[in-house]
Parts: structure tokens; sequence; C-alpha cells
């Protein structure tokens, strides 16, 4: 009987050991975009109109004329404010398209979440010269770093401009980033974080 007890007690403790090493499990998959007809197998397909069913914004910024007046910067902040809120798989229709054509030629996919085949870190994702590629990124909800990025992006608003935005960050961002991408808020506001949450998430070269 206590031999019974003890292969319990010890197969209790390594299932929960095991569960602790776990990655955390991806589950939504998101994609924003107002193309008419586009299909997402599996995934929920954000427009312009529905994010809010989703993803709860301030009013101040999804009403702010720095957001609202250009698509790309207005994407950035519902894909942020989503991943902040919800965690999972953000996809742009681009990396959508080309992850179509490759399936149809047998070649890789990107359905997979990189979740599930590395670590317990917070954010996955790609990289290349220009920094963290925007078009697949993962992480989990309330990841520390997504909302860090998400706060730090939102801070445009504060700002009379976007010119005015970049020139205030030019010397902390100019130590991780090229001349030729200092003109992006997105890549600038992230490089902005990205230090302190280094630890946190895991990139791999595009």
């Amino acid at each position: 009987m206590n031999e019974f007890l003890l292969i319990v007690f010890l197969g209790v403790t390594l299932f929960l050991w095991m569960s602790e090493k776990r990655p955390p499990v991806v589950k939504k998959r998101w994609l924003f975009s107002d193309e008419p007809n586009i299909v997402f197998d599996g995934g929920i397909v954000l427009t312009s109109k529905t994010y809010k069913g989703y993803v709860t914004i301030p009013g101040e910024l999804v009403g702010h004329p720095i957001f609202t007046l250009d698509a790309k910067r207005f994407h950035d902040l519902v894909c942020l404010w989503t991943l902040a809120e919800h965690g999972g798989v953000w996809i742009t229709p681009t990396m959508h398209r080309e992850h179509d054509e490759h399936s149809q030629h047998r070649k890789h996919s990107i359905k997979k979440p990189l979740l599930e085949y590395d670590s317990n870190k917070e954010f996955h994702g790609y990289y290349d010269a220009d920094g963290i590629d925007t078009r697949y990124m993962e992480c989990i909800k309330g990841s520390a770093f997504i909302r860090a990025w998400r706060d730090e992006y939102s801070r445009l608003a504060e700002f009379p401009s976007v010119e005015r935005y970049l020139q205030s960050r030019s010397v902390g961002a100019q130590q991780f980033i090229g001349d030729g991408f200092m003109n992006s808020p997105m890549m600038v506001a992230c490089k902005m974080v990205l230090p302190e949450h280094i630890k946190r998430i895991e990139l791999r070269r595009f």
C-alpha cells in the first residue's frame, strides 16, 4: 500500500513539474483587414468595423488623427492592444497570402505557433535588419513586453505629429536601430522598451 501511494505521489509530482515546464498555449489567431471575402481558417478576422467587439481601446486613441489618418498606424494600434488583451498569434494579410501560396506548393507552413516547440518565453517572433517582423508575432495573454510596447506606441497621441514623437525618442532608439528606420513609430516604440524585456522574449532570424 505504501509503495502504491509513493508511486501515485511521484506521478503527481512529475505531472505538475512537466506542466510548469510546458510553454503557454496560444489559442487565438488574429488578422486585421478590410479586404472583402478574406478567408482565415481557424482564425478571427478583425475589420475597422468589427474590432471593437473583441478588444477595448481607449476612445482618445481610436479617434485620434495620428492613427485614423494612417491605415498602417491604425493597424499597429489594433495589433498591440489585441495581443496585450488576449494574446495569441498576429498575422498580417500579406503574410497570410504568402502562407497560403506556400501551402499550395507544399512548402513550409506558418500555421504552427512557435510556442509549440520552444520555451516559457512570453513573446515569440522573427527579426531582420529592420527589427522585429510585425507580420507574424505571438505572445501569451498579458505579456509584459507587449503591454510596454503598446503603451509606448500609444504615446504617439501625446504629440502634435509623428515627427515630434520620433524626434523625442531619437536618442533612446538610435542605439538599437539605424537612421533608415527612425521614421517608423512602431519600430521606434519597440526599440524603446525592448532592452528591459529582452530576457522575456525569443526572436528567430527571419
